[in-house]
């Protein structure tokens, strides 16, 4: 341990601490894109999931922000492309949408 690093279970509950504030804030910034429209790009389909689809947003990044789950029944997306979504809802980091 350094001279002046914190013992680790304080540092354990800070993490904690800020992590809640991190969630609080996504929910309430999730809960402002609900009937919003935008541009994604969709990456693959949804594993077990028939009619659903990995997009990002331009400002999602891989590995370190949530993904927009696009549902589109009937429809079928290439990797790459382009779709314009409304977002219909949110589940943790991780925004729906649908074309």
């Amino acid at each position: 341990m350094l001279p002046e690093q914190v013992p680790a279970r304080t540092a354990a509950a800070r993490r904690r601490r800020l992590m809640v504030a991190q969630q609080a804030i996504v929910r309430r910034k999730n809960a402002e894109r609900i009937g919003q429209t935008a541009e994604v790009m969709v990456e693959s389909p949804v594993e077990g999931q028939r009619n659903s689809w990995v997009a990002r947003l331009r400002r999602q990044a891989p590995e370190v922000d949530g993904v927009t789950i696009v549902t589109a029944t009937g429809r079928r997306f290439r990797p790459g492309e382009l779709v314009t979504v409304r977002y219909t809802g949110y589940t943790g980091y991780d925004l729906q949408a649908a074309p």
